[in-house]
């Protein structure tokens, strides 16, 4: 593959691949590449069948619907039941999904522990740092 085409991440592809195979198998490199230019060439063909949908319907932007319809007219209608609940999924999550951003959670797991850094405010051993 060319490296001006469009691609997919190779160590996204490549964790996909290792949560899909049992635990004392490997994927070679070239095993992996050929997945990841199978996966966009699946990509660049449900978008066009649905570019086509859309274009017939005199839409300018493709919706999950059209999405759906290039999966049914390309006969992948094995995909349909999770394609539909991942949408459905989707749209609750989008629909309750918090508004704006009054204040910002982060779970504790998530900070960085600066222990080495004496500037750190995150380093609570710092007695710079100590709460007053």
């Amino acid at each position: 593959m060319a490296s001006d085409e469009p691609t997919l991440p190779k160590a996204t592809i490549g964790k996909l691949i290792k949560e899909a195979l049992p635990s004392d198998m490997r994927c070679s490199d070239e095993s992996r590449d050929a997945i990841v230019d199978c996966c966009v060439e699946f990509i660049h063909m449900i978008s066009s069948e649905a570019n086509e949908i859309c274009n017939k319907e005199n839409k300018r932007t493709i919706t999950p619907e059209h999405i759906l319809d290039a999966l049914k007219s390309l006969d992948f209608n094995h995909y349909l039941p999770e394609v539909q609940a991942i949408f459905e999924q989707h749209k609750f999550e989008f629909a309750n999904r918090p508004r704006g951003i009054k204040s910002v959670s982060v779970p504790h797991d998530y900070i960085p522990n600066n222990s080495n850094n004496p500037n750190s405010t995150n380093n609570l051993n710092n007695p710079n740092n100590q709460q007053q």
